[in-house]
C-alpha cells in the first residue's frame, strides 16, 4: 500500500507478464539511462523488450509493497542534502473512467483503486482480494489478488492469442517463479485492459472474468488525499487508496519528479507506518512527529520519512517520505520535506462507501 513512488518497473522476459529482470543488468544500466528509466517506471509497466509496455502495467502500477529494483549505487560524499530549486503548486486529478468486473470468483471483495497520471496519459487499477488488508494495511505477496488495469493502448506479441468478447487479446499463464496469469485486450480506440491474478490461474476461469469486464463511468477516483506545495517540480502523481471496511481506510499521494527522483515525495495516510522507529522529534502542524533516516534497509531502498499522528483522520499515521539515492546519496533537505508534510491535509476525500 504504502510508498508507491518506490514501486519501480519491473522488465520482463518475452512471456513474462510480471516476471522481475536480474537487477544486476538494471543496476549497470542506469547511470545512463536514469531518466528513461524514470519515466518507464511510472508508466507501470513491465516490459520485456519483445513484450512492449501492453502486458506488464500491474507489476509496477499495482504490486503491493516498496521499490523492488535498487537505486543507482551512490558514493558517500560531505556533500549536504539536495534542497529542491523551483517549488511547484501541486495538482492531483480524478478519474471518471474505470474498468471493472460483473463477475469474480467467490470471496473476492474490491478492496483498492490506483492511478497513475503522466504525459502519456492516464493508467487506473482497481484490485479485488480474498483477504484483508489489516492494521499494518499492507498485504502480503502471497495473498489472493484480481486486477483490473486499464492504459494508453499498448501492442502485445506474445502469449496465447485468444478472444475477449469477440476483440482479439492475449493469455500469458502462471510462470516458474512467477504465480501470476492475465488477460488483455483493447476493448476501445486508445485502452488496454490487462485483468491479472495470482488465484485464478486457469485461462477459462480469467476469460470468464474478463468478458465480464464492462467500462465503469458511475464509479470516480477522487484523490484521497491534498497537499498543496512540493519541493520540486511535479511530473508524475500517483494515489491509491482503499482498505477493509469504510471506516478502516489507508491513502496515500506519491509525486514524482522525473529529472531528479530525489525531489520525489510518498505521503501515506493509515492506521499504522512502515517507517523504522526512532529518530529525531519534530512538529509538523504543530504536533509532536520524528524524522527517521534508513539507509541500511534491507527490505527497500533508503529513504528519510516524517511521522505524525493525525487524530482528525480517525487516529491514524502520516507518513511523508523522500528516497535517498544509496547509502549517503543526495537527498530532499529535511526543511523542504518537514514543509511538504505541513501541507498534507490527512482527511480522506475519497468516497470509501464501495469498502463495505
Amino acid at each position: 500500500m504504502s510508498d508507491r513512488l518506490e514501486t519501480v518497473l519491473r522488465e520482463a522476459q518475452r512471456v513474462r507478464a510480471a516476471q522481475a529482470p536480474d537487477p544486476e543488468r538494471i543496476r549497470r544500466a542506469l547511470p545512463a539511462l536514469a531518466a528513461r528509466r524514470a519515466r518507464r517506471r511510472r508508466a507501470g509497466l513491465a516490459a520485456g523488450a519483445a513484450l512492449g509496455a501492453a502486458a506488464v502495467v500491474v507489476a509496477a502500477l499495482l504490486l503491493p509493497g516498496g521499490r523492488t529494483t535498487p537505486l543507482p549505487q551512490h558514493r558517500p560524499d560531505p556533500s549536504p542534502p539536495v534542497a529542491a530549486s523551483a517549488p511547484a503548486p501541486v495538482v492531483l486529478p480524478q478519474v471518471t473512467e474505470s474498468y471493472a468486473p460483473g463477475w469474480v470468483p467467490s470471496g473476492f471483495r474490491e478492496r483498492s483503486r490506483s492511478a497513475v497520471f503522466d504525459t502519456n496519459g492516464v493508467r487506473v487499477g482497481r484490485t479485488w482480494r480474498k483477504l484483508p488488508f489489516g492494521p499494518g494495511g499492507r498485504p502480503a505477496v502471497s495473498d489472493p489478488f484480481l486486477r483490473v488495469v486499464s492504459v494508453p493502448e499498448q501492442r502485445y506479441d506474445g502469449g496465447t492469442l485468444i478472444e475477449v468478447g469477440g476483440i482479439n487479446g492475449w493469455y500469458v499463464g502462471p510462470q516458474p517463479g512467477n504465480r501470476t496469469a492475465l488477460v488483455g485486450w483493447s476493448p476501445a480506440p486508445g485502452r488496454t485492459v490487462i485483468v491479472d491474478s495470482n488465484a485464478v490461474l486457469d485461462r477459462a476461469d480469467l476469460l470468464r472474468v474478463a468478458e465480464s469486464v464492462r467500462l465503469d463511468t458511475a464509479t470516480v477516483l477522487r484523490p484521497p488525499l491534498a497537499l498543496t506545495w512540493s519541493p520540486a517540480t511535479v511530473g508524475v502523481v500517483s494515489y491509491e487508496y482503499g482498505g477493509d471496511s469504510p471506516a478502516a481506510w489507508f491513502a496515500s499521494v506519491h509525486l514524482e519528479n522525473p529529472v531528479d527522483i530525489a525531489g520525489s515525495l510518498s505521503v501515506t495516510v493509515a492506521p499504522g507506518t512502515d517507517a523504522v522507529d526512532g529518530g529525531e522529534t519534530v512538529h509538523v502542524h504543530g504536533i509532536l512527529g520524528r524524522f527517521v533516516v534508513d539507509e541500511s534497509t534491507t527490505d527497500r531502498n533508503p529513504r528519510e520519512c516524517a511521522v505524525v499522528p493525525v487524530e482528525a483522520a480517525g487516529d491514524r499515521r502520516l507518513t511523508v517520505c523522500g528516497p535517498i539515492l544509496g547509502p549517503g546519496g543526495p537527498r530532499m533537505a529535511k526543511d523542504d520535506l518537514l514543509r511538504a508534510a505541513a501541507t498534507v491535509d490527512p482527511a480522506m476525500r475519497a468516497d470509501t462507501a464501495w469498502l463495505g
